[in-house]
């Protein structure tokens, strides 16, 4: 047999083939997490989408009217919701819709399956009384169908004068 009817290219696999080199997955960042905290980097940032759009809807839930430089109509405006129906008896429903309205306007992926108002506890409301002061508690029930996401939740907190 002669060396040059051998041929090599089924003896094996070279060990620098694709199969045996491990790939570092770097996590791009998304977005930046907000309260701001200071990383390696410049802040911390989210990886995660469904965190991101979790944070999102967060800051949205919680933004005034007129407190977002160039979007003045940005957020569900609770706090002129909460002064303006505080002594109505369709306040909840008011806010309710208000939360629906935005998310929908400015998340459209979020699907908001379930808005609950919390019972108080005793003793916060006696708390909260002597301040003369009203608090309600919203529970905002959501997923995220296009990233397939767990049922995830937000408490809101409304004070109000009372």
């Amino acid at each position: 047999m002669s060396h040059s009817q051998f041929n090599f290219k089924s003896s094996g696999v070279r060990t620098d083939n694709r199969q045996f080199t491990t790939k570092k997955t770097h996590l791009r960042p998304i977005g930046i997490k907000t309260p701001l905290e200071s990383d390696e980097g410049l802040f911390k940032t989210h990886t995660n989408p469904v965190a991101q759009i979790a944070d999102n809807f967060r800051n949205l839930i919680m933004t005034n009217n007129g407190e977002r430089l160039g979007r003045y109509n940005f957020g569900a405006n609770l706090k002129a919701v909460v002064f303006e129906y505080s002594n109505s008896p369709k306040l909840e429903s008011v806010i309710i819709e208000a939360i629906i309205d935005v998310t929908q306007k400015y998340i459209p992926l979020i699907e908001i399956s379930n808005v609950n108002i919390l019972e108080l506890d005793i003793n916060e409301k006696n708390e909260l009384n002597e301040f003369g002061v009203a608090n309600l508690k919203l529970m905002v029930e959501y997923r995220v169908p296009k990233f397939r996401s767990a049922m995830l939740g937000l408490e809101i907190d409304l004070r109000f004068g009372g």
